[in-house]
């Protein structure tokens, strides 16, 4: 293919990308006005989910860490067939496996994805300096390749550089969902009472907020964790 005509193609999706996204968060921003950012947010998945324009091409993205089974519990209600994909650096932790497995079977999830590392990249494994800049991300962009929608659980909350998070954004060439981005932290809490939803076994032992083991220390809230995992900061 002609490389001009390739890079106005390219452009041409990037736009559609930009106006889809403009689209959504018109649509996000008058449900939560409206409803209230709980209910705003359940309308506006199911808006996503049944927009034929990405049918069966949207996916979400869990690290099944302390906060994650709140936006899971929502997608479940609307589609717990709804492919969830967590990746594996090999250096998660056990119990994090263990919630999976509690959550996928609370919450009726039929499709939850485990993508793995290549041999290649376990050899170059070195956590921090590789680990969400480069590996995790080349699992994640294998595992997401047929998704260009994703959803992940980023909130404006969680630190500075999320202090103008938008629920739709583009980003390497997909359409990126900030499903919970609006709520509060006290929402959050709220919702694992109402829904009656279990917590990450390492809550118990003061673990604010989980990477993997050579990035996370106990005690320490998100500062005892990298600000921004990789998969949110790198531009490939």
């Amino acid at each position: 293919m002609n490389s001009v005509l390739f890079a106005e193609r390219q452009k041409t999706s990037e736009e559609y990308l930009e106006s889809v996204a403009e689209e959504w968060n018109g649509t996000a921003n008058g449900l939560m006005e409206s409803d209230g950012v709980v209910r705003g947010t359940e309308r506006f998945l199911g808006h996503i989910l049944g927009d034929r324009r990405f049918e069966s091409r949207i996916a979400a993205a869990s690290s099944f860490g302390m906060e994650a089974a709140v936006p899971l519990a929502i997608i479940a209600e609307q589609d717990p067939h709804l492919p969830v994909i967590t990746i594996d650096t090999g250096h998660v932790f056990p119990e994090t496996w263990d919630y999976l497995k509690e959550l996928k079977s609370r919450l009726g999830l039929t499709d939850v994805r485990i993508s793995g590392l290549t041999l290649d990249e376990t050899r170059r494994f070195s956590p921090p300096k590789s680990c969400c800049a480069e590996v995790k991300r080349a699992a994640f962009f294998r595992a997401f390749a047929q998704f260009p929608v994703w959803i992940s659980n980023r909130k404006r909350y969680h630190g500075t550089s999320r202090a103008d998070l938008q629920i739709v954004e583009v980003k390497d060439g997909k359409l990126k969902i900030n499903l919970t981005a609006f709520w509060s932290q006290k929402q959050v809490s709220a919702q694992f009472k109402i829904r009656n939803l279990p917590y990450h076994p390492l809550k118990a032992f003061g673990y604010g907020s989980l990477l993997c083991q050579p990035c996370t220390k106990a005690a320490a809230g998100r500062r005892g964790r990298p600000l921004e995992c990789g998969l949110h900061t790198v531009r490939q």
